[in-house]
């Protein structure tokens, strides 16, 4: 069960990433950058910066324009960028800072989704 592999900078995580993965035969989900610390730190500093550096293949395109025959609607429940991680990696990241900085555990629910409200919709066809 070792899936976490640490890189020294990010460029090396990047490398992994575009050549390496394939080879090794991994999927790899997201990579966690803290801008930050370093190793000399012993405590976290008040506001810590990090960056989730998420696989694309796994989130939703982003160079799409709206197709000719657009009508308005609910939108679609492809929601790859919350369910293949992005938000559970981020509310992994914020519990454990917080509860290294405060010195007790969260226990309060983890991140609660729920949509943009939208009309009554039927797919009249």
């Amino acid at each position: 069960m070792n899936i976490f592999t640490g890189f020294s900078t990010e460029d090396e995580l990047e490398y992994y990433f575009l050549n390496r993965q394939f080879q090794d035969n991994v999927t790899v989900v997201a990579g966690l950058v803290f801008e930050n610390l370093n190793d000399h730190m012993y405590t976290l500093p008040s506001h810590v910066h990090y960056k989730i550096r998420q696989n694309a293949t796994l989130n939703p395109e982003t160079n799409i324009i709206r197709p000719p025959f657009w009508y308005p609607s609910p939108g679609s429940n492809n929601l790859l960028y919350y369910d293949f991680g992005f938000v559970w990696i981020q509310d992994l990241v914020e519990r454990a800072i917080i509860e290294i900085q405060v010195g007790k555990p969260v226990t309060s629910p983890g991140t609660f989704l729920h949509r943009m409200p939208y009309l009554c919709w039927l797919w009249d066809a």
